[in-house]
């Protein structure tokens, strides 16, 4: 979703804007001539509201919301339900009330019967929205999705114009897998959007909307509605991404590639996060290799059955060139899928050359091109991030194996098979504004208990400068057991992270 997280979102807290002036208790005045105005039971209601608001005793209050809401009910039975002016102060009455309910219904209806009135009911609904819409933030800010919510559907009660609230509730559902519901608020806030001033929510809105189509699997939809976007956002790096990867899902692979040549040839000026994912979304496009082993073993079950009897050389000399034919015109076949994704990553790595994700896929796409000599080298860029990772010394083995060094290859086998103290796993890595957070676990592989320990993190700029770090306490761990471990930094720019095991 656009410009936001799906973890934690953070949304402006907004205030009110073209207020009247009023003080404290003071009694607000209608702002608009409204008819009905001068009707007897009317202007009772008036006085009677206006009591309340400048009195501060709560039972005399009450009693003139009391009174007010009486002489009200009075004007509606004796048929000035089509009174505009009584509608309207019947929605002051309900905001003294504090129901949202009464007030949207009362509002609307004075509105539909007086239209020039409707900037002032405009203010009032706003004025009861902007704290509700507040306290929304608030909660969500603090990690309470469920008050957020609850805060948010009454402040949906109070303004049906603002698109803001609908957007944050629909972002709420997004956030917990309820698709459906979260399209249907995109929707909403679609159609509060109109006006130019809207001209930011509604871009964020269209997008959302298409990224809720595509986790529906509606690909026809998102697509549409991507390319909508995209009319006014053109090269939109997310949203090309986001639409190559709706075609493919949807079936349309060579439009799906057209999308991400056209992403390669723009790649200085798309996010390195929004190249490293597309260049994942490549990689996954290239067939699954062919199962060799397989195809081995029944030609060598079927060349034993030939008549007379093959020699086990023989035997080799028929099967071994099928599988090895096999692998070569399935590496033929990829190798330009796998060269496309290694150009998003490298793209994305000019950027933010120390980002260890995007390292291990490039690692991993130089394994699948056969491109030895390169998959070293990015493999001593992955171990210097991730010098801790079985995964990663594994990949690294592979990598001197690969390209004939035996005695490296057996010290990264050794360090990941026993020499290595634990396993650490980094699970997540959110980078914001002015801080990051990272979360992780430290997994004992070994038949005996470890030793404590501290692991120490660098979170890195773009360029590689630390700009803060945090040390993570591993305790003593049992054997097959595990260590959680969290970590959070302030600073701005803060893209990557390395760590190492401290002293």
């Amino acid at each position: 979703m656009r410009r936001m997280t799906m973890a934690t979102v953070t949304a402006l807290v907004l205030t009110a804007v073209g207020a009247p002036s009023a003080r404290g208790q003071d009694w607000v005045p209608a702002k608009c001539d409204l008819s009905g105005s001068g009707h007897y039971l009317v202007a009772s209601a008036i006085v009677y509201l206006k009591q309340e608001k400048e009195s501060h005793f709560d039972e005399v209050k009450d009693r003139e919301l009391r009174d007010a809401l009486r002489v009200l009910n009075q004007a509606f039975a004796s048929g000035q339900d089509k009174n505009a002016a009584a509608w309207y102060y019947l929605g002051r009455y309900y905001i003294e009330r504090k129901d949202l309910a009464g007030m949207d219904s009362a509002f609307t209806k004075s509105e539909a019967l007086d239209p020039k009135c409707h900037d002032d009911i405009y203010w009032w609904r706003r004025n009861q929205w902007v704290p509700l819409y507040n306290d929304a933030v608030r909660a969500l800010n603090a990690g309470k999705s469920d008050s957020a919510l609850m805060f948010l559907q009454q402040a949906n009660r109070a303004d049906g114009i603002e698109p803001d609230g609908v957007s944050l509730q629909g972002t709420l559902f997004f956030n917990a897998g309820q698709y459906d519901s979260a399209a249907a608020y995109f929707g909403k806030g679609l159609a509060l959007a109109q006006d130019p001033k809207y001209a930011k929510n509604r871009a964020d809105l269209t997008f959302n909307l298409a990224a809720a189509e595509q986790q529906l699997h509606h690909y026809d939809s998102a697509a549409a509605v991507y390319r909508t976007f995209l009319k006014t956002t053109p090269n939109d790096g997310r949203a090309l991404s986001q639409l190559a990867n709706t075609f493919t899902a949807g079936g349309h692979p060579d439009s799906a590639r057209a999308l991400y040549g056209q992403m390669l040839q723009e790649a200085d000026s798309i996010d390195p996060l929004v190249l490293f994912s597309a260049g994942a979304e490549i990689f996954t496009q290239a067939p699954p290799a062919p199962d060799t082993a397989a195809q081995g073993a029944k030609c060598r079950d079927e060349a034993r059955g030939v008549r007379p009897a093959l020699t086990a050389l023989q035997i080799r000399h028929r099967c071994d060139p099928q599988t090895a034919k096999a692998m070569s015109d399935y590496q033929a076949s990829t190798a330009a899928t796998y060269a496309e994704a290694a150009q998003a990553f490298h793209a994305g790595l000019k950027r933010n050359p120390y980002y260890r994700d995007a390292l291990n896929d490039l690692a991993n796409t130089y394994l699948a091109l056969g491109n030895d000599d390169s998959m070293l080298a990015v493999g001593r860029r992955l171990y210097a991030v991730d010098p801790m990772s079985r995964h990663t010394l594994q990949m690294v083995a592979e990598a001197y194996r690969e390209t004939g060094h035996t005695d490296s290859t057996l010290h990264y086998v050794t360090l990941a098979d026993s020499l290595l103290p634990f396993d650490v796993t980094v699970g997540s890595f959110t980078p914001g504004d002015q801080s990051a957070s990272l979360s992780g676990v430290a997994t004992n592989f070994h038949s005996t208990k470890t030793a404590p320990a501290k692991l120490v993190f660098d979170f890195l700029d773009a360029r590689g400068n630390v700009v803060g770090s945090q040390t993570a306490d591993v305790p003593a761990i049992d054997p097959s057991g595990n260590q959680p471990f969290q970590l959070q930094v302030i600073g701005s720019g803060i893209v990557a992270w390395r760590y190492k095991l401290g002293s």
